[in-house]
């Protein structure tokens, strides 16, 4: 952060409640006048604050990170005996006995949007392809009616 800067846009603002210029006297580094100590000191704190949100929202925006409600996030469990997370534990800690105690394993997750599988048509080799992830209903099922339509236009005899 550039204090110089910082100090100029604060000084311009913070004009309109002060009749005079002289509001703004310092002493070495510092501002003489309470007042103005504590406005620097809010504001200085302020900025410091939007700086370090900015750098969070630059975090998100690089597509490095995902911001996810605390609300979507679900848990895990893993069942040592079976070998697998499980989402509720009731069913392996039941077997507990007073004054027990048992490491558990957790889990965070979270559910994505649904996706749409179909199968495509490949048409170097002029044959039904492998399936294939759709964003939408409606890219899957236009590639879905286009590779049943190219695959029943070869007849039935083709394998």
């Amino acid at each position: 952060m550039d204090i110089q800067k910082q100090r100029e846009a604060f000084e311009s603002y913070a004009q309109k409640f002060f009749k005079t210029d002289k509001a703004f006297e310092k002493k070495g580094n510092q501002y003489i006048y309470d007042e103005v100590v504590m406005m620097w000191d809010c504001w200085i704190t302020k900025q410091l604050e939007i700086d370090e949100l900015k750098a969070k929202l630059e975090k998100l925006e690089s597509g490095n990170h995902v911001l996810i409600k605390k609300s979507e996030i679900g848990d895990y469990y893993y069942d040592e005996s079976e070998g697998i997370y499980i989402d509720e534990p009731d069913n392996f800690l039941t077997h507990l006995e007073a004054g027990e105690v048992q490491e558990v394993q957790c889990r965070g997750y979270f559910d994505l949007p649904s996706q749409y599988a179909a199968r495509t048509w490949d048409e170097e080799n002029q044959d039904v392809d492998t399936w294939k992830f759709f964003k939408s209903k409606e890219e899957a099922e236009k590639a879905a009616v286009y590779c049943e339509a190219k695959f029943a236009a070869q007849g039935e005899g083709h394998e």
